[in-house]
């Protein structure tokens, strides 16, 4: 709504900023302009220009190039972590919100505007006036899922084996909402402290950490998991990884597909779907579909659907290929999220 600014409010660390980007790919010839309002003091919005006319002074003022005013042109602007700003900047912005403007600087007609903030119950100081309150329209984003996280990870080069562990622990999801303080070691709760903790950006971080496993030594690795995700999540995946040791190789499966190891434990099948997920190549679909039939059904639903993923970056050449088209049509009614597991 190009007339109304939404202030979007969630869990933190759920991708509440990486919306400017993905409305960017749906309004492609807009600018995206992100403005972050826990940085900012007034001066930091407008500042006086001076001006004369017929010797009359007086003065304008110029906003900040962040807010994109200044470019004329359909702007996405995004106001992140509204709430948090000091008090005078939530002024300052409000009539950015109720009308996009300030002073005689307005937003191009075609621009949309939003603004972001976590929930007030993390207890991270997210408050709004009543009448600032009442100048937004407050929408809630839920959390993803682990499956859909799992599946968005296809296209956004989440290490494999943080994909298999959040497809098998869907309380790494949940809301601290819907758990008492001590029901769910994993995520944040306001009602217990703790110094590390699992969301979907201490995921993705963690998996930055994972690509590069093989140049640390294990307690190195364990140590930089546990500093990311907290204690209990940390050593968990790095427990997990330790799995690997039970997969079989890539060159095996590729060479001699009828007689590569297939995994006698589901946690390592699932690894060995999701690093086939990340890493799989035209030269060899053939021979990893003759594989996956030996796989149970459940890992070869996690295939399919891994790889229908949005913007999966290797979905063509797989799906592409006859022999994985035949497979999927012998399979069709996997071709659903809710079939898996």
């Amino acid at each position: 709504n190009r007339t109304q600014c939404a202030l979007l409010e969630g869990e933190m660390g759920t991708g509440k900023s990486a919306l400017l980007e993905e409305i960017g790919k749906i309004l492609p010839d807009h600018t995206q302009c992100y403005f972050d309002s826990t940085t900012k003091d007034v001066g930091d919005i407008v500042i006086p220009k001076f001006k004369s006319l017929e010797g009359a002074d007086y003065f304008t003022s110029a906003t900040n190039e962040e807010l994109g005013m200044h470019l004329a042109k359909p702007l996405i602007l995004m106001i992140d972590e509204y709430e948090k700003a000091n008090p005078a900047v939530k002024n300052a912005l409000l009539r950015v919100i109720l009308e996009g403007k300030i002073g005689t600087e307005q937003l191009h007609p075609e621009s949309v505007r939003f603004a972001t903030s976590n929930l007030g119950e993390e207890g991270l100081g997210d408050a709004l006036m009543p009448h600032q309150e009442n100048r937004v329209t407050r929408l809630r984003l839920r959390k993803s899922t682990n499956i859909e996280w799992a599946d968005w990870g296809q296209a956004n080069d989440i290490n494999y084996v943080v994909s298999a562990w959040v497809l098998e622990n869907e309380k790494l999801f949940q809301s601290f909402e819907h758990v008492r303080p001590d029901d769910n070691p994993y995520i944040y709760h306001p009602e217990r402290h703790q110094r590390g903790f699992v969301t979907p950006r201490s995921l993705e971080a963690a998996s930055k950490w994972m690509h590069k496993g093989d140049e640390m030594d294990g307690a190195t690795l364990e140590a930089t998991l546990v500093g990311t995700l907290g204690a209990v999540g940390g050593s968990e995946l790095f427990n997990y990884s330790r799995l690997i040791s039970e997969l079989p190789t890539l060159e095996s499966i590729k060479t001699s597909p009828t007689t590569a190891l297939v995994p006698t434990g589901a946690s390592a099948v699932i690894m060995v779907v999701y690093r086939t997920l990340q890493n799989i190549e035209r030269d060899w679909v053939d021979a990893w579909v003759e594989y996956m039939a030996r796989l149970p059904t459940s890992a070869r639903s996690y295939f399919l659907n891994g790889i229908k993923a949005k913007d999966h970056p290797r979905q063509a050449i797989v799906m592409n290929n006859i022999n994985f088209q035949k497979l999927a049509h012998e399979n069709a009614h996997m071709f659903s999220a809710d079939k898996r597991g």
